[in-house]
């Protein structure tokens, strides 16, 4: 199980998260999109696990739309 956490929305309004595990491994959702200043709790009222996808090894990249079966999200203040 990799373990993400949600770091912030990009510039186009999609909520990203970055693997804790594997700094440089990025998912998104590609479904909903977010206010710039969404906070991590309004996102994660809104979206789950099964909502994301790979992005790939950068913020703010295309996403390859590979599904990110086998992540756990981890709140930013367990980390």
């Amino acid at each position: 199980m990799e373990r993400i956490t949600f770091i912030g929305i990009d510039t186009r309004n999609r909520a990203i998260f970055q693997s804790l595990d594997f700094k440089k491994n990025f998912f998104g959702c590609i479904s909903k999109s977010f206010d710039y200043n969404a906070t991590e709790r309004t996102v994660l009222n809104k979206i789950n696990e099964s909502d994301l996808v790979y992005f790939g090894s950068k913020f703010n990249c295309e996403p390859m739309g590979t599904s990110a079966d086998g992540v756990e999200i981890i709140l930013n203040s367990k980390v």
